[in-house]
């Protein structure tokens, strides 16, 4: 049974009556329980809000707008640039090592 259920007790005497005391006791304890939920539900926006408050705007990083950001963009475009380069000269390497390592095996006797 869930905390939000309603509790029916029936009063001693007629059968289907509700005993009104226990009737509202349910009431107040699904009420408390619907209070609480709200209460968490509402301390989670909070701090949902304060956690992504600290964020800044994708807008306010634009290398348009900010002269910062510009020289940041052209720096990761360097970055990038250079890790090719290393890509492709480290490939050449190991091209050059294997060509090496097949003549030399060929060399010997």
């Amino acid at each position: 049974m869930s905390s939000l259920s309603v509790a029916t007790t029936f009063v001693g005497g007629a059968p289907g009556e509700l005993d009104p005391r226990a009737e509202m006791m349910a009431l107040c304890k699904r009420s408390d329980a619907v209070g609480n939920e709200c209460k968490k539900v509402s301390d989670r926006i909070e701090q949902m809000k304060r956690r992504t408050g600290a964020f800044v705007s994708a807008d306010a990083l634009d290398a348009k707008v900010d002269g910062q950001a510009a020289i940041i963009v052209g720096m990761e475009d360097e970055l990038a640039a250079a890790m090719n380069e290393a890509c492709v000269v480290f490939v050449q390497k190991k091209n050059y090592e294997t060509v090496q390592s097949c003549l030399t095996a060929q060399l010997r006797p």
